[in-house]
């Protein structure tokens, strides 16, 4: 089945609207054309590759509400000079208006154009410089790509949805109080763990035990039956090192079974 995915944005609403388009593996030029003919209706369409859908995405989907943000601004800066507000805010989107306008029907690069009206020692390059040292355009260009990130991320989780049935957290939750599945999970852990390291704490107990013996043997001649004994200290030293977790997990269940400050009941 031939598929034409298409991106549009909310200016669409009003005719001025930028769709972008690309085709799928079975789609052919004509149902790119078609597609073309019914967008170009509300505005224009660029066709693109698949791989540059969500860079449209991040582009012109996204890009009317970084334009209304700067629109907004300039409104903000018209009314702190002192214009009244509905001024401020016609002057602002049919100046962004305008320029785009401009851009549209010579095809000029957009900072020959910024050029153009930038005249030297002017007030223009003044308020330029502030536009630079506030990293607007480093900021721009940050949120287009991180959006583009995010389109990217939005399309896997999508195809894992659809395809696999998978249901991605909304978010991750800490329960207050574990469940019973849970603390024979993790007892069933802890017994595990705790399997596995009793024979390497046994041995390596007595064998840190007996090297002391020896040594203090060898070095300080002292009686044979030492090592014995420090091996046996040791030993025991395992042996309690293992019953020592044993009653941290003891200590940890009797405190996860008493309830917390919220829930427990105001005396009184």
């Amino acid at each position: 089945m031939p598929v034409v995915r298409a991106m549009p944005n909310t200016p669409s609403a009003v005719g001025c609207g930028m769709t972008g388009i690309c085709g799928g593996a079975f789609a052919k030029p004509e149902h790119l054309e078609t597609a073309r003919a019914m967008f170009d209706a509300v505005g224009r369409t660029v066709a693109v590759d698949e791989k540059n859908m969500d860079a449209v995405t991040a582009l012109s989907a996204s890009g009317p509400a970084y334009a209304y943000i700067i629109l907004e601004s300039l409104a903000e800066a018209g009314v702190k000079v002192g214009l009244p507000r509905d001024i401020a805010t016609l002057l602002a989107a049919q100046t962004m208006k305008g320029a785009a306008s401009v851009v549209l029907e010579t095809g000029d690069h957009p900072a020959l154009l910024k050029d153009a009206v930038t005249t030297p020692a002017g007030c223009t390059i003044d308020g330029i410089m502030e536009l630079e040292e506030g990293k607007l355009r480093v900021t721009l260009i940050k949120a287009v790509v991180k959006a583009t990130q995010r389109a990217s991320e939005l399309i896997v989780r999508e195809i894992a949805s659809r395809i696999y049935n998978y249901e991605w957290p909304k978010s991750p939750t800490i329960p207050k109080k574990l469940t019973q599945a849970q603390k024979d999970a993790r007892d069933m852990t802890l017994k595990a763990g705790l399997a596995m390291e009793l024979p390497f704490t046994l041995v390596g107990a007595v064998a840190v035990g007996g090297a002391i013996g020896y040594f203090l043997d060898k070095w300080l001649h002292t009686a044979p039956w030492l090592l014995i004994v420090l091996g046996g200290f040791g030993f025991a030293g395992g042996i309690s090192e293992i019953i020592r977790r044993l009653r941290l997990g003891d200590i940890r269940d009797e405190m996860s079974e008493q309830p917390n400050s919220a829930e427990r009941p105001l005396s009184g």
